[in-house]
């Protein structure tokens, strides 16, 4: 192998870094790993005094530098110390600082806490407010503004806070309550409805008095001598109470206010059955007499007055509310009511026996008509009923007792002339038995029996019954 060749190995071998395995095959394919062996030994010793030339070349300046370096080396201690110290007290002042930013920190989460809440209770306040306004209402018993302020707390204000339990908790509470100023309102008109129960009286008396005043009804008193079974609607309530109608002496409120409740809630339809139901019962309770009618004037008196207060209020609850109450239903209720009336009066008339009250009960039926004619009712099954029935059984009865009193007057008859001794005895004769006869200062022989003078006086009271 020539140098060139091995030359070129050699310096194949210090330049390339790829495998040496095809340089080494060369090598021993042509048997030269002497010469080569030689030639490299040669070629590291030749490196080696480069680098000891080199070396020389500088150790100067590397003595230089290493004394440079420990010189530093004093410097960077210094240094070294010196940032402790300064890493020391920024770690003290940074440290207080530290407190001081969590202190900032945890009142500003504070600051930002309070804030929040009083944003949420300004939020909050006019609901609170709502809802207390609502308590007071319902603790007042003014169940239909009570109704509009659910109204706004349900459409207005809940809707504003959607994520808060306890708006949720009011949410649950709403229909309970309203359902609650439904039953408060319907126990109001229970009690309104006993109330005029007990009282139809008074309203009735009230208006059939107003009528008799304004229409000019005049009633029997029955005959002058007697002191008992007087008029019953005689004139004593005082004038002031002469301007107070029947309607004013009652209090509707109830009524109005369960029926704007119900209309609001949607179950008007609710509300009319069962007022119309009600009031139904109490027609029959009112028409239907609570016990038998007794032989006396006041018990038919206080009857007329129910039933006269019970169409009189049906009738101003017509007027007022339009559909609560209509005509078809007042008239359904009238109807039902006259057939009872009638009922109780031919039975009064069955067990009367005495026609003068008879004639008290005539003038009592005749104000009852006009006054419930006032109020728009037909009354024309009364009035047939007083023509029909009642004057057939007071000329009943008035026929029988005058038939008494006649064959009691002719019993003991003797048909002698009557004799009046002295002129005072005929003149008091003839104050009421119109018939003159010549006299003396002595007697008078009258040409009439006794019996013709009773007849007479009979007569002229039959005639005036």
């Amino acid at each position: 192998m020539e140098n060139l060749e091995v030359e070129q190995l050699l310096y194949q071998i210090e330049t390339s870094d790829a495998s040496l395995g095809p340089t080494i095959k060369a090598i021993y394919d042509t048997n030269s790993q002497e010469y080569f062996m030689e030639a490299l030994d040669e070629s590291i010793k030749t490196r080696d005094r480069e680098i000891e030339r080199m070396c020389n070349s500088h150790y100067q300046g590397f003595t230089d530098s290493i004394s440079e370096l420990q010189n530093v080396r004093t410097d960077a201690e210094l240094l070294k110390q010196s940032t402790v110290d300064v890493n020391s007290e920024l770690q003290e002042s940074g440290s207080s600082l530290l407190s001081r930013h969590r202190e900032v920190s945890k009142q500003r989460e504070i600051l930002v806490n309070l804030q929040s809440g009083i944003n949420t209770l300004s939020q909050c306040i006019p609901l609170l407010e709502t809802f207390n306004k609502l308590q007071q209402q319902l603790n007042a018993k003014n169940y239909y503004p009570a109704l509009k302020t659910i109204s706004s707390l349900e459409l207005e204000y809940l809707p504003r806070m959607p994520h808060y339990k306890f708006c949720d908790q009011l949410k649950k509470r709403i229909p309970r309550m309203r359902e609650s100023i439904k039953d408060a309102a319907k126990s109001e008109l229970n009690d309104f409805l006993e109330s005029i129960l007990r009282n139809s009286s008074i309203i009735g008396e009230a208006a059939m008095k107003q009528c008799k005043r304004q229409r000019d009804v005049t009633l029997y008193d029955g005959p002058v001598s007697s002191n008992n079974n007087q008029n019953p609607f005689s004139d004593e309530i005082e004038d002031d109470d002469l301007e107070v109608s029947a309607q004013d002496l009652i209090d509707f409120s109830p009524v109005y206010r369960c029926l704007h409740i119900y209309t609001v809630l949607g179950n008007y339809d609710d509300y009319e059955k069962y007022y119309r139901e009600e009031r139904r019962k109490q027609s029959r309770l009112i028409t239907t007499p609570q016990s038998r009618l007794q032989s006396n004037i006041e018990s038919f008196q206080r009857y007329f007055n129910r039933v006269a207060g019970f169409y009189v209020i049906e009738d101003h609850v017509m007027a007022t509310t339009g559909t609560l109450a209509t005509p078809d239903y007042l008239n359904e209720l009238w109807n039902s009511g006259i057939t009872k009336i009638r009922s109780a009066v031919i039975q009064y008339c069955t067990e009367s026996r005495d026609p003068n009250m008879l004639l008290q009960l005539k003038s009592m039926m005749v104000l009852f008509a006009e006054t419930l004619s006032a109020y728009g009712f037909s009354v024309k099954q009364l009035y047939d009923l007083l023509i029909e029935v009642l004057s057939d059984f007071y000329t009943t009865l008035i026929m029988g007792q005058w038939k008494q009193k006649f064959n009691s007057i002719f019993e003991g008859e003797n048909f002698s002339p009557l004799f009046i001794e002295d002129v005072d005895s005929y003149n008091k004769l003839i104050e009421n038995f119109p018939f003159q006869q010549p006299t003396n200062n002595d007697f008078v022989a009258m040409i009439h029996t006794l019996k013709v003078y009773l007849l007479h006086l009979a007569y002229q009271k039959f005639i005036m019954n």
